[in-house]
């Protein structure tokens, strides 16, 4: 009877955090840098890895070429969102400063933080989540060669 008991509570938890997870998801927009709005539901309905990160985090700025590799490597079959937690002046004075940013694979979204702090799990930069059909698969956290060949893994097997 226990057995049943937790059974039944885990899949009650699993079907609330799915409906909140689309509810969230529904009829909210991002805005990319150069203006182009996205539907998050539609976004999220696809396979995209979608990154939280911030201009002014060290680890963030480091991973740049690395998170230019996964879009080159996999924009064939995954979309690639970054949620920065920067606004857009912050952003596009960076930009501006010729230091590397990521690449047009990458859509790029500043001022996300209402989007960032529903996603955000274990509260650091970086942190990617990766959503397939609607449901998210695969969270890491962190920026070291392990997570990144970690991640590296995860796409390529995806």
């Amino acid at each position: 009877m226990k057995v049943l008991r937790f059974i039944t509570v885990v899949l009650l938890f699993t079907l609330i955090s799915l409906a909140v997870s689309a509810q969230f998801f529904s009829n909210k927009t991002i805005t990319e840098i150069n203006g182009e709005e996205y539907l998050l539901e539609d976004l999220y309905e696809e396979d995209v890895v979608f990154l939280i990160a911030s201009l002014t985090c060290g680890y963030c700025l480091m991973e740049i070429p690395f998170y230019n590799q996964l879009s080159e490597n996999f924009s064939h079959k995954l979309k690639f969102v970054v949620l920065l937690e920067n606004n857009t002046k912050y952003v596009e004075g960076y930009m501006e400063s010729g230091k590397p940013f990521y690449d047009q694979n990458w859509i790029v979204t500043p001022k996300s933080m209402r989007t960032i702090r529903r996603m955000w799990k274990k509260k650091v930069f970086p942190e990617y989540h990766i959503y397939s059909k609607g449901k998210l698969i695969k969270s890491f956290a962190y920026s070291n060669k392990k997570t990144r060949e970690e991640v590296y893994a995860f796409l390529k097997n995806l």
